[in-house]
């Protein structure tokens, strides 16, 4: 796939990437470093990194301020923009070497710094003084634009100390990609910029660059496209560009999350929130890999992630975004069908991992995950419960629906002297335990997937198939009446577990079950899980803790599910204790899910949305703005009542 890539510069005067991963070794945490909760602040130079996206781009930046760390250039990643099924890298447009009198500027030899994430208006800047000879305050602008998305912003602004000679180069190519560079004055008139400049002493060197960055799928003419973006941008010039970026976002912030008390909460929430909008935009159909724009770790591929984790995250309040997620899985629906064909079953079955072309991508016992066409049938139907939208459902929804329970139904084994259907050789979300017989989650959710198929096809009128709730009524989810509680499946059960499965029978499966059997079935198997597991299972167990009443374990879990996985200073979410690998927005979802479903305790069903606050212990209040639901815009609001 080729990019087309254009950058414009303005000049203006005035006299004034994996890591080795160390074993059973936790993550440093990351701490408070603001009072203000929208902003993450540093003033030492060190190593790390801050990730900012606009849904299209997403670009990482070093504490240099720009894309680039010591002689390491950091990768662009571009939504839905694969090579060979792998997410490919965009052109290092936020890499610039700047160099005065032949020396490299860098953080590295510098004084009085200072970075700065500026969560609410998406805009990272780093001052400091250079020691080079001769001495050079330098400020670093970075942004990719939200209001365009083919935009990328990048403004330096140098003083010297006394005359110096300043080269810059050009944005620098990445294989697949063109690169076209226009200069512009300030008062917007063509320029032709040599590559050096001669600076007066205590003469302000302002620098702004314009990127348009246009992917060959996303355009019938992405040359111009890049170009279009480009050159308005150089046009309006730096502020109005900046401020039309913060007004994108504004308009996304008005849908909000407050939380009293527990201000470092807060600040964590703001941050998380920003990496999960930064990560999906509206109109796409490409849905969200584990780490959003950040980087290419899984190849960039689509999970059950995007479905279960990162969908419900986001419907709440961004049914336009999340649409992103059940959009991907209707336009690869008919590689879903030709896999399904392939394995002798009807109807679809959705890959493990995909990429743009919905094929799957991996072979061996991942592959046995067919707990993913269930996930992708959740999002599906819980997109309409919170859109009400029909004509969605009828063209878009049902299909998908229809299909995943087409392949159920295929899929079973009919279990005679038991009377039940089963689900035989499929690897449940534990995948150290290998593929297993009858996996509670999987068999529990293709009976939602078949209900939802067959009650949507009675809204719309649309055609169903009375096997689908026959097998539904049969299908077994394992119980072992001794205990009074569900087991993750036919076979008795290990020691230990990697993370979560089971357990998700509570949420985001909401199987309806007695209260006492919810509680012996999560505390069964949350006594067990690995400690080093995936940022993946403490939100979850903040979520039914909050369900089942329990505020002080509630709280507790929910720190866990973000505390030992961010990296300082700007709460980057690693995908484990033990890695830093971050920005998995799977993670982030997660926690999020927790306030939205746990202590808010929202519950979308046909009838209405349901909602049951909690607060956890420190909590004085919870508020919950811009939540859409079926056409309507809603405020949640909790008071603590009492000591």
């Amino acid at each position: 796939m080729i990019l087309a890539v254009l950058a414009a510069l303005v000049l203006v005067f005035s006299s004034t990437g994996c890591r080795k991963e160390p074993a059973d070794q936790e993550l440093p945490q990351a701490k408070l470093v603001s009072e203000d909760p929208w902003l993450l602040a540093i003033k030492e130079f060190g190593e790390a990194r801050a990730y900012l996206g606009n849904g299209y781009l997403g670009v990482n930046a070093s504490q240099e301020g720009l894309g680039f760390d010591r002689e390491e250039q950091l990768p662009t990643f571009i939504s839905g923009h694969y090579v060979n099924e792998s997410f490919a890298p965009g052109p290092a447009w936020a890499a610039p070497n700047l160099s005065i009198d032949g020396q490299r500027v860098t953080a590295a030899e510098a004084r009085s710094y200072e970075q700065t994430f500026d969560l609410r208006r998406g805009v990272l800047v780093t001052r400091y003084v250079w020691r080079g000879k001769p001495r050079t305050e330098v400020e670093i602008t970075l942004f990719p634009a939200r209001h365009d998305p083919h935009l990328g912003v990048i403004q330096v602004a140098l003083t010297p100390a006394r005359q110096a000679r300043v080269s810059l180069d050009a944005v620098a190519p990445t294989e697949g990609c063109a690169v076209a560079l226009v200069d512009r004055q300030a008062d917007g008139t063509p320029a032709s910029f040599p590559g050096e400049i001669e600076l007066a002493a205590r003469q302000r060197w302002v620098l702004t660059r314009y990127v348009g960055i246009c992917a060959v799928r996303d355009s019938a003419d992405p040359q111009a496209t890049a170009r279009q973006s480009a050159e308005a941008a150089a046009s309006a010039g730096f502020d109005a560009v900046l401020r039309q970026h913060t007004e994108a976002w504004e308009r996304l912030w008005a849908r909000d999350i407050v939380i009293e008390g527990d201000p470092a909460a807060q600040q964590v929430v703001n941050a998380l929130r920003y990496y999960l909008l930064a990560s999906v935009r509206e109109g796409r159909a490409d849905s969200v890999p584990p780490m959003g724009l950040s980087s290419s770790i899984y190849q960039g591929h689509i999970f059950w992630d995007a479905d279960v984790w990162v969908f419900p995250a986001l419907v709440a309040q961004y049914p336009e975004l999340a649409r992103s997620v059940v959009e991907y899985r209707y336009r690869t629906l008919p590689a879903a069908m030709e896999n399904a064909r392939k394995q002798g079953f009807r109807g679809a079955d959705y890959a493990w991992e995909s990429a743009e072309s919905g094929k799957e991508t991996v072979s061996g016992e991942f592959s046995r995950g067919r707990h993913v066409n269930a996930g992708v049938a959740l999002a599906q139907w819980q997109y309409y419960l919170w859109t009400g939208d029909r004509d969605w459902l009828r063209t878009r929804g049902l299909p998908v629906l229809r299909a995943t329970a087409d392949y159920w139904v295929s899929r079973v084994w009919y279990n005679q002297p038991a009377d039940r259907y089963e689900i035989l050789d499929v690897m449940g979300p534990d995948e150290v335990r290998g593929p297993v017989d009858n996996n509670a989650w999987t068999n529990s959710m293709a009976q939602l997937n078949l209900d939802a198929a067959a009650r949507a096809a009675e809204i719309v009128g649309g055609p169903g198939d009375p096997r689908w709730r026959a097998v539904a009524k049969k299908l077994w989810i394992p119980f072992d009446a001794t205990e009074g509680r569900y087991v993750q499946c036919g076979a008795p059960d290990q020691r230990g577990h990697k993370q979560a499965d089971c357990e998700l029978l509570l949420y985001p499966r909401r199987l309806r079950m007695a209260e006492e059997v919810a509680a012996r079935t999560f505390d069964h198997y949350k006594a067990s899980v690995s400690q080093y597991g995936p940022a993946m299972t403490t939100s979850i167990y903040a979520t039914i803790a909050a369900q089942l009443g329990r505020a002080e374990e509630a709280g507790k879990h929910f720190k866990e599910s973000y505390e030992p996985f961010l990296l300082p200073p700007y709460y980057l979410y690693s995908e484990k204790r033990t890695s830093p690998r971050p920005c998995f927005v799977t993670g982030v979802a997660g926690t999020l899910q927790a306030i939205l479903y746990g202590f808010a305790g929202m519950e979308p069903t046909e009838d209405g949305l349901r909602t049951k606050f909690l607060l956890p212990p420190g909590w004085e209040r919870l508020k919950i703005t811009g939540i859409q639901w079926r056409g309507e815009t809603r405020d949640l609001d909790s008071y603590r009542r009492g000591p």
